[in-house]
């Protein structure tokens, strides 16, 4: 009786350590997932501060943690809606934007991505110029982001977004590093290809085309499309033809924020559709077909 005591302390710190190791281990596998699979999305801004009536520009990036993704989409709330002079794509891993980041009010909302997986430590989604209009602090909320794995199945990944806050201080010396970007810009974007399309549920079966370009400085500010005999027509892809003979060439010029364009053109053809085809096979052997019984019957007349 006289160890019954101590037995029955030492049992106790066991089952107590027993079920510490079972919380440890439940926890590690609720943890495990979301810190192993997590990617964060930044501001990147390497200054203390931003001064009233200087342009700024943010760099809103991702981490990927080693995972490869191929897609990202969210909000950004900004305090100081007033103050955002452009957004611009311009040095952007992803190439595909289904939604250009735009400002609504003021939240920045975007889905971007691109063909092949990206990876990386400070990935460039795209940069918002900002120009306070008051010395109030600048605060930045991510809202709602969400990344794609590249993995063929568009698995859904954890992204990690820290709240961001930027002290404003007085007006003093002049900076914008929006016109140093732009005016230190003198390439052009880069090449692109120019796509025709036809679909009976878009734009009433009509012809038009699609095209994207990239430029990885001051980025592309707009798109300019002339037909042959036609006027030069400002447009976003799609592009729907106003010749719809398929005849002549239609230019498309990519055009960045410092003024540099980059032309591309496409030779339209005249397209014969299926059952004109058919037609004419058809024709080509009954042609075929009484060439071949008239000289069988000459022949036989001989």
């Amino acid at each position: 009786m006289g160890h019954s005591g101590p037995s029955n302390i030492i049992f106790c710190i066991m089952k107590i350590q027993k079920t510490i190791l079972h919380i440890a281990i439940a926890a590690l596998f609720l943890w495990l997932p979301f810190h192993a699979f997590a990617i964060s999305i930044f501001v990147d801004f390497p200054e203390a501060f931003v001064r009233v009536n200087n342009t700024a520009l943010l760099k809103v990036s991702v981490k990927t943690e080693g995972k490869e993704i191929n897609a990202v989409d969210g909000k950004i709330f900004f305090s100081d809606p007033d103050g955002i002079v452009s957004i611009t794509t311009g040095g952007s891993v992803f190439s595909l934007w289904p939604k250009k980041p735009s400002l609504e009010g003021s939240v920045i909302s975007f889905t971007g991505g691109t063909p092949s997986g990206v990876y990386g430590d400070s990935l460039r989604l795209f940069t918002i110029a900002i120009k306070p209009t008051s010395t109030n602090p600048i605060k930045i909320t991510f809202e709602d982001v969400t990344a794609y794995l590249n993995d063929g199945n568009g698995t859904k990944i954890s992204v990690s977004a820290p709240f961001l806050e930027i002290p404003v201080l007085q007006a003093g010396d002049t900076e914008d590093e929006l016109a140093s970007l732009v005016e230190s810009d003198t390439n052009k974007p880069s090449p692109f290809s120019i796509d025709l399309g036809r679909d009976p549920a878009l734009f009433g079966g009509r012809y038009f085309i699609s095209f994207y370009a990239t430029d990885n400085e001051s980025g592309i500010n707009r798109y300019e499309v002339e037909e042959d005999g036609f006027s030069i027509v400002q447009s976003d892809s799609p592009y729907v033809l106003q010749n719809q003979n398929l005849s002549g060439v239609v230019e498309v010029r990519a055009i960045d924020n410092a003024g540099n364009a980059r032309v591309q053109s496409l030779e339209l053809k005249p397209t014969m559709h299926w059952f004109k085809i058919v037609s004419i096979i058809i024709l080509i052997i009954i042609v075929f077909l009484l060439v071949y019984f008239v000289v069988r019957k000459i022949f036989r007349k001989k």
